[in-house]
């Protein structure tokens, strides 16, 4: 599983491995990887990983993230038709080991 190549995305957005960042309360930040899902205005983020970009690796977000403070605050920078787009989701609730994050855009 990598991201996608681009973050130029011209067709539809679902089903994309992305990159984005997981920011925690404590002001701890991780690069992260997911697939995403966007239906109407809830959001399906889903394989959810620690993405190291330098070393061309990911890991399990249970390994890097010992203590989770909610809400949690997760911004994608993305293009959309050569528009950039930032999206961002907060999520009140999260089961790290199940890898899935269900939420609604705002």
């Amino acid at each position: 599983m990598k991201p996608a190549a681009t973050s130029n995305f011209t067709e539809e957005l679902n089903g994309s491995i992305v990159l984005g960042k997981l920011l925690l309360h404590n002001g701890e930040k991780f690069s992260m990887m997911c697939e995403i899902n966007i239906e109407n205005d809830e959001v399906f983020l889903s394989s959810v990983v620690y993405y190291n970009e330098i070393e061309d690796e990911y890991i399990a977000i249970e390994d890097v993230v010992k203590k989770l403070e909610l809400p949690l605050t997760i911004h994608i920078n993305l293009t959309i038709n050569e528009e950039p787009t930032t999206l961002i989701f907060s999520a009140n609730k999260v089961d790290i080991y199940k890898n899935t994050i269900k939420t609604n855009l705002y």
